[in-house]
């Protein structure tokens, strides 16, 4: 496309009979924001904000396929024809300052590592052990990944802001659920506190926990979500002040508020979008922090009064394709038939998981199970992220049944109940029908398949985590659909 016909194009875009296009292409390009994102800030339904960027690139005469090859076309007109239009960062690298045959390629896809499988369960090599006062602390405890990777531009945009805008003690970072947020902010507060930045980590969760009521007929499940007096007597568990003063939470706060004040601390809040009332939370949170600084983690935006808010987005497509070859190395080592088969359809996976890391996590350790092929076809009609989870959550358990993997759903199912999003796998030994062996079988059937993740809580014992949205489906949505 010409300069004039593309600025033509531009302005026409602007007029009035345009306005809600043009509201959609600045919410898409301007803010790197989702379909999803996009339809709730214009009170709309999901499939008229997708219909919309449609309309907008076949008005710019787009023929690219995926809606992020259809955003870089758009972008790379903008570079190129239009550099006052202010482009989010986070969704173009550095060559769309060129033309289209700077783009650099993916590499070839390399043989996958065929490691022997061990009788072990494959457990990351390289979690870290931080001791802090006798003992591990939470963020360690909680940390799932093994290798972090395809978020270096993430990282080094939060840690400038770290080192040059630090005094406005908060930093939020969100974004939708699947990105990877809470593994972002573990690598950035694990690279803070290995520069000796802060005395010590200071990790909550605002996860929204189920707990048992009685009405004297029934049981059943409720929800509590996090406030103030919660987050202070987390804190102050985290810090291991003496327990009398959890009888007195204003003493135990005023304690807190000293230790802030005499040395610099981080405290993050992760999920805060599940406390009673994140506003409400971080003023008060700010008014003890002192020389501390607060780190928080949301699916939503906070709209901080002050402070610096960073919206994590989806992966582009190399940094992609770096994250599915990381996930082939670890998933696919004892079967390098089904790495071999990801590998080559590589940019059917891409355009399929839309830059979700949970997503490609979750395609490239149950494509064998599942069977690759017949994913990806299901996959390409899904256009909304929570029915991409729904529909691999509902097959694993359908194949589940089949194999008639019972111990594998009940232990599930018990984990997703738990008030935590992480429990210690000694208890799951507490099972009256299940025998150690078939437990010890069932974590390494769910490990494999992403189901659950296994890092270190203490020298003895292990942690098994679930991501928010496995343990959301197993509880609540599957239960749904079959009732």
């Amino acid at each position: 496309m010409e300069k004039q016909q593309f600025l033509e194009k531009f302005e026409e875009l602007k007029s009035p009979a345009n306005a809600e296009r043009w509201a959609v292409l600045r919410l898409w390009i301007i803010e790197a924001k989702s379909d999803g994102e996009i339809a709730k800030a214009l009170d709309k339904d999901r499939s008229t904000a997708t219909r919309k960027i449609g309309e907008i690139c076949k008005h710019f005469g787009t023929d690219a396929k995926g809606k992020k090859e259809q955003r870089q076309h758009l972008v790379l007109l903008f570079r190129k024809y239009c550099k006052d239009f202010e482009v989010h960062p986070s969704i173009y690298p550095d060559w769309v300052d060129g033309n289209s045959s700077d783009r650099p390629q993916p590499p070839t896809p390399q043989n996958i590592s065929t490691a022997p499988v061990t009788d072990n369960l494959a457990i990351p090599s390289d979690q870290e052990e931080l001791e802090i006062d006798g003992s591990i602390s939470s963020w360690v405890s909680e940390k799932s990944y093994n290798k972090f990777i395809a978020r270096d531009f993430d990282l080094k945009k939060l840690i400038e802001y770290t080192e040059n805008g630090i005094s406005s003690k908060v930093l939020s970072i969100w974004g939708m659920g699947g990105l990877g947020k809470t593994a972002t902010c573990h690598r950035l507060i694990s690279l803070l506190y290995h520069q000796k930045r802060f005395k010590k980590i200071v990790w909550i969760n605002a996860k929204r926990k189920q707990f048992q009521t009685s009405d004297g007929k029934s049981e059943k499940i409720r929800e509590s979500r996090l406030e103030i007096q919660d987050a202070i007597l987390g804190i102050g568990k985290e810090l291991n002040l003496d327990a009398w003063f959890v009888q007195d939470i204003d003493r135990l706060q005023h304690e807190i508020s000293k230790l802030f004040m005499q040395e610099s601390h981080l405290l993050i809040v992760d999920g805060l979008e599940d406390a009673e009332s994140p506003k409400l939370l971080i003023s008060h949170l700010r008014r003890i922090l002192g020389k501390s600084s607060l780190f928080l983690t949301s699916r939503k935006q906070i709209s901080l009064e002050s402070g610096f808010e960073y919206r994590l987005s989806e992966l582009d497509r190399q940094a992609s394709y770096t994250f599915i070859q990381q996930m082939i190395l670890e998933k696919c080592a004892d079967d390098q038939a089904i790495g071999q088969q990801i590998s080559q359809n590589i940019e059917k996976v891409i355009t399929a998981t839309h830059g979700m890391p949970l997503a490609m996590k979750l395609l490239v350790s149950q494509a064998k199970f599942l069977g690759l092929e017949r994913v990806l076809e299901r996959l390409n009609s899904v256009t909304d992220e929570e029915d991409f989870y729904s529909y691999l959550y509902w097959e694993v358990y359908q194949e589940l049944c089949k194999g008639n993997q019972i111990e594998v759903l009940k232990i599930l199912i018990f984990l997703s109940n738990q008030s935590s999003l992480s429990t210690p796998q000694s208890w799951l030994y507490d099972f009256d029908d299940i025998n150690k062996k078939e437990i010890d079988d069932a974590i390494k059937i769910m490990y494999r398949l992403s189901l659950i993740e296994v890092s270190k809580y203490d020298k003895e014992d292990r942690q098994i985590n679930l991501h928010s949205f496995t343990a959301q489906y197993f509880r609540e949505t599957l239960k749904i659909k079959l009732s």
